[in-house]
């Protein structure tokens, strides 16, 4: 059986010797060294440390009433049994459901991860394509597999992908980030104000962009503290010039502004990027939603994110 892979690779490498030139990327490296996956892949592992916390206080809940179930049982009357028993099989039902929504098959982190890291993984198929076709290479080979023994350098493309990939990134293109203000929301109905989604959605967008390699992003106290000093009140009021004299005021490049609207239990989302240099609109976003804590998180996240990938300024 040895014999037969051993002479399967060498006419594998007689066929590739036949005027094919061969190219290597370490996608280890690429996935480390490209900034844009670098800070998804940040972003998708602290919403799963989230949705970690939240799994294990509904389980902490549940041990808790399980044992003290267990410890009262000899004093307890058949029908505080039967009520504790229903309490606790609620309990676990509501710990098995979250399981599933989370980790379960089409769950949250299925979706949050498609979303998210799946744009820039497919961004790095195209870029090695590219550079392949450029460069005259038949064939694109990852080094950082075991099985490859040998690579010359001028047929290591890594950094080659990795310069191309990371082009335009403000981080690199200019050798410092560009700052950026998320302002609070407009509240486009009644619902919106009562359930103060204008600053919930500011929160939720401004986590979103923290850590990024593209933006520095302003405290977001600084930004509330110049709204303030703009006479806003109530988040129904924010308009578009508003958001603009606040950018203004903290020296913002760019600035992220929207509006947001409650219908029953459905948000609807625009979420817009603008320059404040001279007001223009440079990528813009919107989203429906269920008006849930995580839901909010987790979109906002995502949103944030694709603004990111799709700037070009």
């Amino acid at each position: 059986m040895k014999r037969v892979v051993f002479l399967s690779i060498i006419a594998a490498g007689l066929a590739f010797s036949a005027g094919t030139r061969i190219g290597f990327v370490d996608m280890k490296r690429i996935a480390s060294g490209y900034y844009d996956l670098r800070d998804a892949k940040r972003e998708l592992n602290s919403r799963v440390r989230e949705w970690e916390a939240k799994r294990d206080s509904i389980r902490a809940s549940l041990d808790s009433l399980e044992n003290a179930f267990y410890k009262q049982l000899p004093m307890m009357t058949a029908d505080e049994i039967l009520r504790k028993q229903e309490e606790i099989s609620l309990k676990r039902k509501e710990y098995n459901e979250y399981i599933r929504k989370i980790w379960g098959e089409n769950g949250e982190l299925e979706k949050y991860t498609k979303r998210l890291v799946d744009p820039y993984a497919e961004r790095v198929k195209e870029v090695i394509a590219k550079i392949a076709a450029e460069m005259g290479y038949s064939a694109i080979l990852d080094k950082s597999d075991e099985k490859i023994l040998f690579v010359k350098a001028e047929d290591d493309l890594t950094q080659v992908v990795l310069d191309e990939l990371n082009k335009g990134t403000v981080a690199t293109a200019f050798g410092r980030k560009k700052t950026l203000a998320v302002v609070p929301f407009k509240e486009l109905n009644a619902d919106a104000h009562s359930a103060g989604l204008g600053g919930k959605i500011q929160s939720a967008i401004y986590n979103g962009f923290k850590g990024s390699s593209r933006f520095d992003v302003k405290d977001i106290k600084e930004i509330n503290r110049a709204v303030q000093g703009q006479g806003i009140k109530s988040y129904e009021n924010m308009s578009y010039n508003i958001a603009m004299n606040v950018a203004q005021a903290v020296s913002a490049d760019y600035f992220v502004f929207g509006a947001v609207k409650l219908t029953g239990e459905q948000i609807t989302l625009n979420v817009y990027l603008y320059r404040t240099s001279d007001g223009k609109k440079i990528v813009e976003q919107s989203s429906t939603f269920r008006n849930d804590d995580l839901e909010i998180a987790t979109k906002c996240g995502e949103l944030s994110h694709i603004l990111t990938l799709k700037f070009k300024d």
